[in-house]
């Protein structure tokens, strides 16, 4: 066993006066004062289960998706406005008028939204790449729940320059997607008196129930920056984010919307020109394939693919390990992103606003598509063929997948199956069971079987409680090949709190999943207080938070192999910077 003790560190982070983000303002000039539309916003309206309800108004002619609020629909249909503030004042109004509008076409979702500001040239522009970092700078978000069903979304999102964010979110934040990208427009304005915005979401790149009439879960947030302050339309607690989706409006108006049938076929041909280090000739190869995307029912999605080529993908960020375990990089490539969110099993994550303390999230991840068609060292190993079925079909999400690899050097080829199955319950609450396997084509006792249950249930006083068990059975092992994980999670304004229990047996094998060690035991807390006082406001400080994450590790017999205790006590700043001192 080894101790490592890291002792009492200051970690300062002070947020950017108004005056240094002059220049990161001028990336987009002020564009003259759009026509702002001439009706007052509307007077909220509830829905029959008590929640905020803006309708969508059918758009008889094109909307031309110009960051200008001059159409014609918006000048005579009200908006809804009356956002309230989660930070720093939950709960009162927002110091600065938002006005947002919907409506629809035959193929098309659009918003659009005056954010209003009595000082523009204080409007915070820090990136405009794609997936931005939202925290940091004046921003705009819009979460559809397109099924009802209170836990899963999409989540669009801009700032004042145009950029784009765009997220897939599954039970509640449980997991979120952020390498999914959708095809959708938005673009932006800046005016006199704050900035506007226009976005265009096709119907077909949204799941929903066509045919139907529809009732979405819709809400709206907005991120003033030089004054710290996030406002929502349906209020959310500061405990919570927009993922919070229970807590969302209703969307109405949209009748049977369909969109279309989305059917992608995209084709490629490539040809490769390469040489290893130290050798003089060059290898050149020529290869084709292709990938197909067809919504095969309303809520159902299949991704069909030959002899892929993920050349497109996103690079991994470089890492630098300096630990005895292996690093854990997000999946990048298009075929396995889509629904991903339906084939995760685990805990339940903790809101955390800045994550300052060490944490241990990534000791197990059930299921991790990158085992699938590349190496440890993350080499790829060619695909002959895979096919992919996700989504939502009789109350039941879904989530199936097959897969062949090609023999390459000393690994044989390989024949992959997952299926996953998540039952929603009570209103916010799921059961599920997954089953998964790695089989080697044409090699006798070579394989790998996973399987096992989960439930989260939400209990009373904002408590989540989170558990999965599941076996495995390889050729060769036997004793315990089980894992199980338990915790109690109760997330709130002044006090949060969570404990857990995750169990790894000594021969547990998942050849598709992510994890660190075997035959260990980690006992967690994370929990912390969020004391406000009027009087450290006047100073500066919005928060104090005084707070411990520990991980306690055993092996089975109950002996210590390992531990992390973090105590920490944070100050949170009324201009968003922090200090710890820990």
């Amino acid at each position: 066993m080894r101790t490592i003790i890291t002792v009492s560190v200051l970690t300062l982070f002070l947020a950017a006066a108004p005056e240094s983000l002059v220049a990161s303002r001028q990336i987009l000039p002020q564009a003259p004062p759009a026509t702002s539309p001439g009706l007052a916003p509307s007077t909220p309206r509830f829905s029959d289960d008590g929640r905020l309800e803006i309708g969508a108004v059918y758009a008889p002619s094109s909307i031309e998706i110009d960051g200008v609020l001059d159409d014609v629909l918006w000048r005579e249909t009200q908006p809804v406005s009356g956002f309230l503030q989660a930070e720093p004042d939950e709960g009162n109004p927002a110091t600065e008028r938002t006005d947002v509008w919907v409506a629809f076409d035959e193929g098309y979702l659009y918003i659009a939204a005056y954010c209003h500001d009595q000082g523009p040239d204080g409007v915070v522009i820090t990136d405009i790449r794609r997936d931005f970092q939202r925290e940091n700078q004046d921003g705009f978000e819009v979460i559809l729940d397109t099924f009802g069903d209170r836990r899963n979304g999409y989540l669009f999102a801009t700032n004042a320059a145009g950029g784009r964010v765009d997220q897939q979110v599954a039970n509640e934040g449980r997991e979120v997607n952020a390498s999914w990208d959708a095809p959708w427009t938005v673009r932006t304005q800046r005016v006199h008196d704050g900035w506007t915005l226009e976005m265009a979401i096709p119907f077909r790149s949204l799941r929903f129930k066509k045919g139907e009439e529809q009732v979405w879960g819709i809400n709206f947030s907005r991120r003033i920056r030089r004054k710290n302050e996030v406002v929502f339309w349906a209020p959310i607690p500061r405990a919570y984010a927009l993922t919070r989706l229970s807590l969302a409006g209703n969307l109405v108006g949209l009748g049977t919307a369909s969109g279309g049938r989305d059917l992608r076929i995209t084709p490629y041909a490539a040809t490769r020109t390469a040489r290893e280090t130290g050798l003089s000739e060059f290898n050149e190869e020529a290869d084709f394939g292709g990938d197909l995307k067809w919504g095969v029912t309303n809520g159902l999605t299949l991704d069909l693919t030959v002899n892929p080529e993920f050349a497109q993908a996103e690079a991994d960020v470089q890492q630098v390990n300096l630990t005895q375990f292996p690093q854990f990089f997000p999946e990048k490539r298009d075929f396995f992103l889509e629904n991903s969110g339906v084939f995760y099993v685990g805990d339940a994550a903790r809101n955390t606003r800045i994550s300052l303390a060490p944490r241990a999230d990534t000791d197990l991840a059930m299921f991790f598509s990158r085992r699938m068609g590349l190496s440890e060292a993350g080499h790829p190993i060619p695909i002959d063929a895979g096919l992919r079925l996700t989504g939502r079909e009789g109350g039941v999400m879904v989530g199936a997948l097959a897969l062949r690899t090609r023999e390459q050097d000393d690994v044989p080829a390989s024949d992959y199956a997952v299926v996953r199955l998540r039952r929603n319950i009570f209103a916010s609450s799921d059961v599920g069971g997954i089953f998964m396997m790695r089989r080697a084509v044409n090699v006798g006792d070579d394989y790998n079987r996973v399987y096992g249950g989960d439930a989260n249930i939400r209990l009373p006083a904002t408590i989540d409680w989170s558990s999965f068990f599941v076996n495995t059975e390889t050729p060769g092992l036997s004793g315990p090949r089980y894992a199980f994980q338990t915790s109690l999670n109760r997330e709130a304004n002044f006090v949060h709190v969570k404990v857990g229990l995750l169990s790894i047996g000594e021969n547990f094998n998942d050849e598709l999943g992510f994890y660190r060690r075997t035959g260990v035991r980690r006992w967690s807390v994370d929990t912390g207080i969020r004391p406000r006082f009027a009087s450290l406001r006047r100073i500066g400080i919005r928060e104090m938070h005084p707070h411990i994450l520990w991980n306690y590790y055993t092996d089975q017999s109950g002996e210590q192999i390992a531990k992390r205790f973090h105590n920490g006590h944070t100050l949170f700043f009324n201009n968003g910077g922090f200090a710890e001192f820990s």
